[in-house]
């Protein structure tokens, strides 16, 4: 028996017959989104609903289990002519829900698909030639069809103004190639999907593109290890004059600095972009010497007010006059001091007196004064660096990378959630950006011993 294939499935198939397989015969084989890829489907339903207050007095069909019921719905608010969130249509053998729908003269429709991109990608076209090729062999009459997405150039002052953050672009011609191809693939999907048995599928550039594959880590398990297994072994090799050159040239106090950050679609601050990369945390220790165990300043923004200023309020504290300030990768951290300034231009002057004493503890691997098999030639990050050099990694706390660290932040932002919950994160979040620059100062005392 034929099966519905719904838009998501769709989608899923043209990425990789095995994960849309999956999705219909072994479905407890997908693992849940992880915090980051939840926190971008956050996203994208906050823009969405952002859209449909530029196509007021509409109504929503509200998601149910029940499939019939929400097409029953939407035949019944069709005939308001009035726009549509989420309109439900099932016809030709796919299934597909409408952004919004909207109507148009001559009893048409125009279809207004939302991402959170910010820009039209090929999948984007793909998704709306499967709509529209579903709504009008249910029989719905379409005009035209538009990709509202997130205009990068945005800048927030004030209210938010959904008319300057989003921007639609009409792709009526650019789909209409490959609506015929639509029936082949449904029916070729079809066919698959009525087979026992999944089917064989390399590995390759598809289990990243256009989203990453959920079963990437099942299907790459057996390559990634042979690639442990063939990873390089061997030991630190090192230039002991350069090595001496890097540590002398640097300025006590040492500051080791390093800041999480987050970049929502919506920009939430005034002077800020979609996307722009907003400091909610720092971690800084403060080294006299480095025998001597360092001083730890630790600020996470409390969620109240622009965290750019408490960001400067704390550190202008903290950071002396004088003494080097190393950030691994440090060109992260003054894009952010100085995107932060240009917001509060009331601190210009000290992120531009700051800037001439940044340096990047990372440069002795990156300039393969310190050498290990490991690394390879162009692979120095802090995370493969600090447990090849030290004792100390990642793997006991909770948090481990930057966009883990964003995404758990913006989750317990949101004032219903549970403050023991809230505080659980926080403490993780204040151990994974401490570890950071610890980590800063473990490097640094190695490569003392390497002189």
């Amino acid at each position: 028996m034929s099966r519905s294939i719904s838009k998501s499935k769709y989608l899923a198939g043209l990425q990789c017959p095995k994960l849309l397989w999956s999705h219909y015969h072994a479905k407890e084989a997908i693992p849940g989104p992880d915090a980051a890829t939840q926190a971008v489907f956050d996203q994208g339903h906050e823009v969405g609903r952002l859209a449909q207050t530029l196509f007021p007095g509409g109504t929503e069909v509200e998601w149910s289990e029940d499939g019939a019921a929400m097409r029953a719905t939407t035949e019944k608010l069709l005939a308001e002519r009035r726009p549509l969130y989420e309109a439900t249509f099932g016809a030709a053998g796919v299934f597909a829900r409408a952004d919004i729908l909207n109507p148009v003269e001559d009893g048409h429709w125009d279809i207004i698909e939302v991402k959170s991109g910010t820009s039209v990608k090929e999948i984007n076209l793909h998704d709306v030639a499967l709509q529209r090729y579903c709504y009008e062999s249910a029989g719905i009459p379409i005009r035209r069809c538009h990709l509202m997405h997130i205009n990068n150039q945005y800048v927030r002052r004030g209210a938010l103004d959904p008319h300057g953050l989003l921007h639609a672009e009409d792709i009526t011609a650019a789909i209409a190639p490959l609506i015929p191809d639509v029936p082949v693939r449904i029916q070729a999907m079809q066919q698959m999907l009525a087979q026992p048995v999944c089917p064989a599928v390399e590995i390759g550039e598809h289990c990243d593109a256009p989203y990453p594959c959920p079963l990437k880590a099942e299907c790459w398990a057996t390559r990634w290890a042979s690639e442990a297994a063939a990873t390089p072994t061997g030991t630190w090799t090192w230039d002991a004059s350069a090595i001496g050159a890097f540590l002398d040239d640097l300025t006590y106090p040492l500051y080791l600095l390093d800041f999480e950050t987050m970049g929502t679609a919506i920009p939430l601050f005034d002077e800020s972009r979609p996307y722009q990369q907003v400091p909610f945390q720092f971690s800084l220790h403060v080294v006299e010497r480095l025998e001597e165990e360092p001083r730890h300043i630790s600020w996470l923004w409390d969620g109240t007010g622009d965290p750019r200023q408490a960001m400067f309020t704390e550190l202008r504290r903290a950071i002396g006059n004088t003494g080097s300030v190393l950030a691994y990768y440090k060109r992260f951290e003054e894009a952010r001091l100085q995107e932060s300034a240009a917001a509060l231009p009331e601190h210009a002057a000290w992120v531009d007196a700051l800037m001439p004493r940044m340096v990047d503890p990372g440069d002795p691997f990156r300039l393969r004064a310190a050498r290990h098999p490991a690394l390879g030639e162009r692979r120095w990050s802090l995370k493969l660096v600090l447990p090849l050099l030290t004792d100390l990694s990642y793997d006991a706390l909770e948090i481990q990378d930057g966009c883990s660290a964003s995404a758990e932040f913006l989750r317990v932002l949101d004032a219903k959630t549970d403050p023991a919950e809230r505080a659980v994160v926080r403490k993780n979040l204040e151990e994974y950006c401490r570890q950071d620059t610890y980590g800063m100062l473990a490097i640094l005392r190695k490569l003392d011993s390497m002189r």
